[in-house]
């Protein structure tokens, strides 16, 4: 594996890939680098396939059910009030599902901010409830921005809204967003 990867590396030298071959090739030598010299070397291995060059600024992982994805976001809404939840930014060639925000303004400082991934089937590798390579890179980059990430898979989605906020609460205060965050129910 290390020799293909090596050939990988001058391949790429001669002729660039693109943003999404790139980030393919990168997860798949982060994975190795970790899985063969420790957890300290994982982010090394990047910058010998994606260089210098940036990574343009759209989706390189499979996008979350839309629906999915407005149900949290009235959900976090509902909870902590409007404003304080955003669709996400672009990251390291990612873009955040959903952003809530410990103040009232949903674009304050990152560590201010809790990243919030909302997972659909095309995010796992078939069968299982294993993250595909891009979304487990995805969410170290993530980690690293936010100091912590919140993953709503979609077979763990309530379906009634008392038990969604409910579920939503449980898990932001699981990852350390502050419980008095959130709005009471009345107001």
């Amino acid at each position: 594996v290390a020799v293909l990867l090596g050939r990988a590396r001058e391949l790429c030298l001669e002729r660039p890939p693109g943003p999404r071959d790139a980030a393919r090739l990168a997860a798949f030598a982060h994975a190795h680098d970790v899985h063969s010299l420790g957890p300290a070397s994982g982010d090394a291995c990047l910058a010998g396939f994606a260089g210098a060059q940036a990574v343009a600024p759209h989706k390189l992982e499979p996008p979350p059910p839309p629906g999915l994805l407005r149900e949290v976001f009235r959900a976090l809404e509902r909870s902590f009030g409007a404003g304080r939840v955003a669709f996400g930014r672009c990251l390291h060639g990612f873009q955040v599902d959903l952003l809530l925000s410990q103040s009232g303004d949903a674009d304050t400082g990152a560590r201010a901010s809790m990243a919030i991934e909302v997972d659909g089937p095309r995010r796992f590798y078939h069968g299982s409830r294993d993250l595909t390579g891009l979304c487990r890179l995805k969410e170290s980059a993530l980690r690293s921005e936010f100091g912590g990430l919140v993953r709503v898979g979609f077979w763990e989605w309530p379906p009634e809204a008392a038990q969604q906020d409910a579920f939503l609460r449980a898990r932001l205060e699981a990852c350390g967003f502050p419980a008095e965050a959130a709005r009471t129910r009345g107001s």
